[in-house]
């Protein structure tokens, strides 16, 4: 007589070791040595540049997984074919630790029948369904009729069979973020990083960096552009020196706050106090301004007429960045363009309110936007680097009187 296992055990360790299989050209796979997590495995997200390329990067995400299974017994083909997602009973207990975890965690079942896995977000899932209330019990109060007493122990998750594990839900994972949460705040909410909110660009951005940290500034105060003007008409010389610009108009839905780094009080006084300086605000209709490789200045007269036919449209608001200094930079050896004689004075009898942001205001708007300072935190340097540097090669030096 051998030793008896219930057949279960088979059908879980094939389809577990099918789906290493699949994850291992993605990632790099965890294991804990005990089932106490309610997690049966992870990954570490890896990437390669190119295809051809024998090196992968591994990246700062983790996602896990916590495994189901249907035989071909439980869930035939034919009822499969004729049903539009997938019923699973799931431990209600088990749903609350999920969304605990700050990594995100995917409920996966494997297909017999198709010889598919599909898999959802349980984050996404609870936001959708329960949000916060999960954690109540009486969320969960038995209706009448069921035998037992109590709370619910189980609850029923239904996952569409569009959540198919394919190649598009290999890339969504790269999307995943997580950061520690013990660090520096303000107002109580979590930053990524140790810098004071003050900390200002030192030196000036690639062009095509430039851009796209703006754009991704305005779409996450969700800006939504209408039409696309032409900016280099404002710029009489721009074409020969080689400016780059862009003008749209549309709306933007949330408040972008500008706080002119001239207003800020840098030193704190006696009690540890200093003032934040003014705050501008710019929402709704309204002009947005790009000048991403700063070389000519703008023509006055254009940027009247510009402001005449804005508030002809009933746009009253000119939001400009600026990819350059307001003060010499003498750290970065940079000196200054100021443009804001220039465009504060646009006006000029109408009611369209303007005010250039230079990169001196721009470092709070990015280190105060968590996603958007995780995504280019490698390839913004900050002014407290660059004083580092200097300090560490000799170039600067502290002296003690």
């Amino acid at each position: 007589m051998t030793l008896k296992n219930d057949k279960r055990n088979k059908f879980e360790r094939m389809y577990t070791k099918k789906f290493e299989g699949l994850a291992a050209e993605h990632g790099i796979g965890i294991e804990y040595d005990e089932d106490r997590a309610a997690l049966d495995y992870g990954l570490h997200l890896t990437i390669t540049d190119e295809k051809d390329n024998p090196l992968e990067g591994v990246t700062s995400t983790r996602v896990w997984f916590q495994f189901k299974g249907k035989s071909l017994k439980t869930l035939t083909l034919e009822r499969f074919n004729k049903s539009v997602e997938i019923s699973e009973q799931v431990e209600i207990d088990h749903l609350r630790q999920w969304y605990r975890y700050a990594e995100p965690v995917y409920l996966t079942i494997y297909i017999e029948a198709v010889d598919r896995f599909y898999a959802i977000d349980v984050k996404q899932f609870i936001d959708d369904h329960w949000g916060a209330s999960i954690f109540k019990d009486e969320t969960f109060k038995l209706t009448k009729g069921k035998k037992g007493r109590g709370r619910q122990k189980k609850v029923t998750i239904k996952i569409p069979k569009t959540a198919c594990v394919d190649e598009q839900f290999w890339e969504r994972l790269s999307g995943h973020r997580s950061m520690r949460i013990d660090g520096a705040s303000y107002r109580g909410v979590p930053l990524p990083h140790p810098y004071d909110f003050r900390m200002m660009i030192p030196i000036r951005i690639d062009p095509a960096l430039y851009t796209g940290i703006i754009d991704d500034l305005l779409a996450a105060h969700r800006y939504k552009v209408k039409t696309t003007q032409d900016a280099y008409q404002l710029y009489p010389w721009s074409e020969s020196a080689g400016d780059v610009l862009t003008l749209t108009t549309g709306v933007i839905y949330d408040p972008y706050e500008i706080i002119p780094y001239m207003t800020i009080e840098m030193i704190l006084n006696e009690e540890g106090f200093r003032v934040d300086g003014q705050t501008f605000k710019i929402q709704g209709p309204c002009a947005v301004l790009v000048h991403s490789n700063v070389i000519s200045r703008p023509d006055v007269n254009m940027l009247m007429e510009l402001a005449r036919v804005l508030e002809e449209q009933g746009i009253k608001y000119l939001l400009v960045f600026v990819n350059h200094f307001m003060l010499d930079q003498p750290i970065a050896d940079e000196k200054a363009y100021n443009c804001f004689p220039e465009y504060s004075n646009i006006g000029g009898g109408t009611e369209v309110f303007c005010l250039p942001q230079h990169l001196e205001d721009l470092g709070r708007n990015i280190l105060l936007a968590t996603n958007i300072y995780l995504k280019y935190m490698e390839r913004i340097p900050w002014l407290g680097e660059k004083l580092r540097q200097k300090l560490e090669s000799g170039e600067l030096r502290i002296v003690i009187p």
